[in-house]
């Protein structure tokens, strides 16, 4: 095909034996390696995956019944959080967990394979989203743009994090990834010459919408812009039957909007105060105020493809002769388009800009390849050749820092150098040997790179990133905080209660009533209950008449004359949480009727 002159001149149409078939099969393999490596090892700390799990949690031993928690075959419907239905984000999270639960019962499981199996969801997800992004690749580029897009999405700091977290957060992106993806097919960027076939047309603009469905279904109505924005963007760019495109997009908001009206009419009609709670929930309201500016603090996230991010970013708009300017614009429109809607918001949160990845990653597979192109035509980008200097010295230097902060593991908690010891203790040959790969691959890689093999050279960066995620992971996963304190303590707990019913007593307006990772870890579902309400507990006569009942307080100094004069006595002092000068310093007091 003959293209265009210009800088708007369209990329030349793939052919399907530049299309092996095997290809990204074995990128997502390899993508897998640094995701699934020692995934379990690490308790959960993060906020939101010990809200995940513990919601995901709560609702799986209400399908089954568990100790004082009544059976209710319909609990998946709507999940609960602290015992209380949670309107305020959509269940699809918590129904893939218990998906991944669905041959086990809460006698025969234990947090740490619960929490497991979840994470195991979240990798399968972080796949998706890899796998959405080769096929954007493939859209408006080649194989080469495909693979390469891929691996850097997927190598990024912010997707290996995000990817082994059971949270909502990678749910969305792979989703909306998935269905920008599909719709991008169905509009042909870059193949004006494509036939339109009606099966391509209502497949792919179906699947957009399965897609934008399930995005809705894991954090809510926050999916919609993050497709229209892509999709709108394309039609915009590629210029060619936009009415049809506009058409195939109200199909897929169509499908999207049909898979999830059911669950939200019935929480509207079920829960009359929901819409309220709705609003609060996407009003993007915190305490502490975000400047605009807070997510370009974040490029650190993006490592180790920082470097070449300020390269890739100014391609566009400083091209050598023989580049395909609308191409790398398909990703920059993207990517400019989320960073400036994620910007606007008072709330931000390194996680809510996982979105951002796939057009980032389908940035630097472009600016690899139209490098290629460049020095194919026989001609250099001068202005922007001086970054693989830098680039190269980063990725050569990167395994001798972590080396060290691994083997001066010991020193630094002997010093009290807690914030060093990131890494745990690894086997000093297998350091070495990583080293020595990280080395030759970065000696091949910038020997590439040097002589102009620019795909070559954007390979063995992949290369390296897997191998060297792959490493800080698992030493990441073996640190000095690797199990977490309240699992202990949740043990000891749930020694004392057994299977008796436990109520947390709420005494002062206070938000940290229970601590997450203590309610996932103890495995119940425990209510709050106020002073007033402490005589009907004990007197209920849904439990048996001779079986202990207990509660939790926080404030003991506020409620110990008033509980032992209700008859209770304290037998257990515990920490739900381990703040740095606040510790959850809780007093369990037993009842015996």
């Amino acid at each position: 095909m003959k293209t265009a002159d210009g800088p708007f001149r369209l990329a030349e149409p793939v052919l399907s034996s530049d299309r092996p078939r095997w290809a990204w099969v074995l990128m997502l393999c390899a993508c897998a390696l640094p995701l699934l490596t020692s995934l379990g090892l690490r308790d959960t700390w993060h906020t939101m995956e010990n809200v995940t799990l513990a919601s995901s949690t709560e609702t799986f031993l209400a399908q089954h019944g568990w100790h004082d928690i009544p059976q209710r075959d319909d609990a998946w419907v709507v999940p609960t959080w602290r015992g209380k239905p949670r309107l305020n984000k959509p269940p699809l999270a918590v129904w893939l967990n218990l998906m991944a639960w669905g041959d086990l019962t809460p006698d025969q499981t234990n947090p740490r394979e619960l929490m497991l199996r979840a994470r195991y969801v979240s990798v399968a997800l972080g796949l998706l989203l890899i796998a959405s992004v080769y096929w954007l690749g493939l859209s408006v580029g080649n194989i080469h743009t495909g693979l390469l897009a891929a691996f850097f999405a997927g190598t990024t700091l912010l997707v290996q994090r995000q990817a082994r977290l059971a949270s909502y957060d990678i749910h969305l992106t792979a989703f909306v990834t998935f269905a920008v993806a599909a719709a991008w097919w169905a509009i042909g960027p870059h193949r004006p010459d494509r036939p339109f076939k009606v099966w391509r047309y209502l497949l792919g603009w179906v699947l957009c919408g399965v897609g934008l469905g399930a995005a809705i279904m894991s954090k809510g109505p926050l999916a919609y812009p993050l497709l229209l924005l892509p999709a709108i963007l394309c039609i915009a760019l590629h210029r060619h039957d936009w009415l049809r495109n506009a058409g195939g997009l109200l199909i897929g908001l169509a499908v999207a909007t049909a898979l999830a009206f059911p669950w939200y009419n019935y929480i509207l009609t079920t829960f009359p105060d929901t819409a309220s709670g709705l609003s609060h929930e996407y009003a993007a309201a915190r305490p502490e105020f975000q400047p605009v500016w807070y997510y370009v603090g974040l490029l650190g996230l993006i490592w180790p493809w920082t470097v070449l991010f300020f390269g890739a970013i100014f391609q566009p708009w400083g091209l050598a002769t023989g580049s395909r300017r609308r191409q790398m614009l398909y990703a920059w429109g993207w990517m400019a388009l989320i960073f400036i809607f994620f910007s606007i918001p008072a709330a931000k949160q390194q996680r809510y800009i996982l979105p951002i990845i796939p057009a980032i990653g389908l940035m630097f597979g472009a600016f690899w390849v139209d490098h290629q192109r460049i020095t194919d035509a026989g001609e250099k980008d001068e202005k922007l050749d001086w970054l693989r200097i830098p680039h190269w010295v980063m990725l050569a230097g990167a395994p001798l820092v972590v080396m060290g902060m691994i083997l001066g593991y010991d020193w630094f908690i002997q010093n009290g150098h807690t914030d060093m010891a990131a890494f745990g203790k690894v086997q000093l040959p297998l350091i070495i040997f990583w080293v020595l790969l990280c080395s030759g691959i970065t000696y091949l890689g910038a020997k590439a790179h040097w002589r102009n093999e620019h795909l070559r050279a954007g390979y063995l960066n992949a290369a390296w990133a897997i191998v060297f995620t792959s490493m800080i992971l698992h030493a990441y996963s073996i640190g000095h905080d690797q199990l977490h304190p309240v699992y202990n303590e949740a043990v000891r707990f749930k020694q004392v209660v057994n299977d008796s019913p436990v109520r947390f007593l709420h005494m002062t307006d206070r938000h940290d009533e229970l601590n997450e990772e203590f309610v996932f870890f103890s495995m119940r579902i425990i209510d709050s209950i106020e002073m007033d309400q402490l005589q009907d507990f004990m007197s209920d006569t849904n439990y048996p008449a001779k079986m202990p009942r207990y509660v939790m307080v926080l404030d003991n100094n506020m409620a110990a004359d008033k509980l032992t004069a209700a008859g209770l006595t304290e037998v257990l002092v515990f920490n739900q949480d381990y703040h740095e000068n606040e510790p959850m310093k809780t007093h369990l007091w037993q009842y015996k009727p």
